[in-house]
């Protein structure tokens, strides 16, 4: 078996020969989604009057982010953020959270409900935040940070339960168990769902939504489906988005989404599977608006190292880019840490606000002190 790393060596047909994929241009046949169950399914219910006729499971799960969790992992808040409500928002439904004061009663609770179904969410406290690798940036985050009342949960808080509501009777109210949930649930939050004023085209939608994935995947490696029996109906639906994204167009996007789909679909191992990964990876940075110098720095296998212009533009970018693109930039430029420049990156975007760029500094940081110590 060729190795992980000498297969993102290799040109992307290579990579799948190595692999044993010789059919890779044609549409994969992909089981029925009737054995997929949606990880949102409150919000899927409350969802309903809103959503277009016959929206397919697969682009409900691709947009909302749900194909990047393995079937254990629990939901957390930035499931919501990151993934929720960008992708309803594809859909053309505008989400909104309303942080509710806790403890609660059924009482205050009933006060926020209305005529259309709502989905309250109650959250864990979560881990205790790790200390930080440089203390001395620490004090300039703690004091931008945001204070509200009631607060937000932490972003790794975990989803303890989800209930679409209404005061109507249609949609039934769990009152008993409900009622003493409220009292100890840390965090409770209330999603109000209406119809968005503008939708945009769905193209552009899952565009967005592909970037996402791939910046999930950079950032969070440990939640991804692999090959555990019940990760099987996930990647099933991941490729069926893929393919849906991929259409009949030819382009090297395109090849690289089917890749990604077949891989996925009939992948038995972990390399298949990271290697489905890494097509996702490479179709999303070439999905941006980027030079071909940046474009070519972001493809460029990590045991490759960067140019010195390529690394400046990447760390420009993983300070100024989009979110996604940050990501993705900051990803690329961790292989080489060794570089003084690529160290005061880190050190900067340690306490960035959003959590897959953190993400990516801290396994980094945590690999070189590892490095060091041995």
């Amino acid at each position: 078996m060729v190795s992980l790393s000498t297969l993102n060596e290799m040109p992307p047909l290579v990579r799948l020969l190595s692999l044993g994929v010789t059919k890779v241009l044609f549409p994969v046949q992909m089981p029925a989604e009737s054995t997929y169950v949606t990880r949102w399914p409150a919000v899927w219910q409350a969802a309903q009057h809103l959503l277009s006729p016959h929206v397919p499971l697969a682009i409900w799960a691709g947009l909302t982010g749900e194909i990047a969790l393995k079937a254990d992992a629990d939901l957390l808040f930035e499931d919501v953020t990151l993934g929720l409500l960008p992708g309803l928002a594809g859909l053309g439904i505008e989400g909104r959270l309303t942080a509710l004061t806790t403890p609660c009663t059924m009482a205050k609770l009933r006060r926020h409900l209305g005529q259309h179904p709502k989905v309250l969410f109650g959250f864990g406290s979560g881990p205790e935040p790790d200390p930080p690798l440089y203390p001395e940036e620490a004090q300039e985050s703690s004091e931008t940070a945001q204070k509200l009342s009631p607060p937000l949960p932490p972003v790794a808080s975990p989803l303890l339960y989800q209930h679409c509501l209404s005061r109507l009777d249609v949609v039934p109210f769990p009152t008993i168990k409900l009622e003493a949930a409220l009292r100890t649930t840390p965090f409770l939050l209330l999603l109000s769902l209406r119809r968005a004023a503008r939708k945009g085209r769905l193209s552009r939608h899952l565009q967005e939504a592909l970037r996402r994935y791939a910046a999930f995947i950079v950032a969070f490696p440990s939640r991804l489906p692999y090959i555990a029996p019940l990760d099987l109906p996930i990647r099933h639906v991941a490729a069926a988005f893929l393919q849906e994204l991929a259409g009949q167009k030819r382009h090297r996007m395109a090849n690289r989404l089917r890749w990604a789909a077949q891989l996925l679909s009939e992948g038995r191992t972990e390399t298949e599977i990271s290697t489905a990964y890494s097509f996702v990876v490479e179709a999303a940075c070439l999905s941006f608006q980027i030079s071909h110098e940046v474009e070519r720095a972001l493809l460029l296998p990590a045991q490759r190292p960067l140019s010195q212009v390529q690394r400046h533009e990447l760390i420009y970018l993983s300070r100024a880019g989009a979110p996604e693109l940050r990501t993705l930039a900051i990803a690329r430029l961790v292989k080489e840490a060794e570089q003084p420049s690529v160290q005061a990156t880190l050190r900067a975007l340690q306490f960035d606000p959003d959590p897959r760029v953190r993400s990516v500094v801290k396994r980094a940081m945590l690999s070189e002190e590892t490095g060091a110590l041995s």
